[in-house]
């Protein structure tokens, strides 16, 4: 895994917007009071794996590299390899080995997946502000939920 080049990113980037919008769940407590923005972009990446979208603002750093673990690092480079790698063209391993092409493509991965559990979230609130400490674990347990669905349809789709 190639992540020694001074050009690589130094760190995971999300749009402005959802920067923003992970502050707030985190400050009103979402998915858990002391979720800390990596899981949140986990949760994110695992919610919009395989359908990457592009940002359409400008991008913040969210998390910096040296504060990933390697097995957080193996998991990203996982994914990018997992939907990339053209089984009749194994040239391009080099590529998706690339530090910066792992993240771009998850963090365009997360931008869907923040999108969608933004929207979760706005239909659980309703139009309120504040919420209950169940509908704080309904949100947490929805989302789980929708997620082993996205993997139990990738799952079925990659046996057919």
């Amino acid at each position: 895994m190639n992540n020694s080049n001074d050009n690589e990113p130094d760190r995971i980037f999300v749009s402005h917007e959802y920067r923003k919008i992970i502050e707030d769940w985190r400050n009103r407590g979402f998915f858990n009071n002391n979720t800390d923005q990596r899981i949140i972009w986990d949760m994110a990446l695992a919610a919009g794996i395989g359908r990457p979208s592009e940002f359409k603002n400008k991008r913040d750093g969210l998390i910096l590299n040296t504060s990933l673990a390697t097995d957080d690092k193996i998991f990203y480079y996982a994914a990018n390899i997992g939907e990339n790698l053209k089984t009749d063209d194994q040239d391009n391993i080099d590529e998706l080995t690339k530090w910066g092409n792992a993240v771009g493509y998850c963090e365009k991965c997360v931008n869907t997946g923040l999108a969608e559990m933004n929207e979760l979230i706005k239909e659980y609130l309703g139009g309120k502000t504040i919420l209950s400490d169940e509908r704080r674990e309904a949100i947490y347990l929805d989302a789980i939920d929708k997620l082993n669905k996205i993997y139990e349809d990738k799952v079925d789709s990659e046996l057919d």
